[in-house]
């Protein structure tokens, strides 16, 4: 029998989530790190990264209150954009499961600036790197 593929995610908002498949309840709690089938891990993150874009679609709708048609919303819902990547690279961590899980679920082409999510990440790395360099001079004395 073939073992399932896992993969590990976090859950980098500051409430629980849960979402179900299959009928079944998932949770995954505030800041949490769980490990899922792959399968599993991919429609959790791109449910949990829907929830993270509702924060900034709420943004939309209150600042284009007067104006019904606002296809900014669709577009961070329906399309591949920065803002969803940058969502999916803060549960996973790496671009190559950003990548995967994009693929997974086949959003519509992409739409926006590369650039807003390269440079996120490009930071994230930065930061991340540097956080690990006191430690190795710690280990290394």
């Amino acid at each position: 029998m073939a073992e399932l593929d896992t993969l590990g995610l976090t859950n980098p908002t500051k409430l629980d989530f849960e979402v179900r498949f299959n009928g079944e309840l998932y949770r995954v709690g505030a800041g949490e790190q769980k490990a899922f089938p792959e399968f599993l891990a991919f429609h959790i993150a791109k449910h949990l990264s829907d929830k993270i874009l509702s924060v900034e679609i709420e943004k939309i709708r209150k600042e284009h209150s007067e104006n019904p048609y606002r296809p900014q919303i669709g577009q961070l819902m329906v399309y591949d954009n920065p803002k969803r990547r940058i969502a999916l690279f803060d549960i996973f961590g790496t671009k190559e499961k950003v990548e995967a899980c994009i693929a997974a679920y086949p959003f519509k082409s992409f739409i926006g600036e590369m650039n807003e999510y390269e440079d996120y990440v490009t930071k994230v790395m930065e930061k991340s790197t540097k956080a690990q360099e006191p430690e190795k001079a710690a280990e290394t004395k």
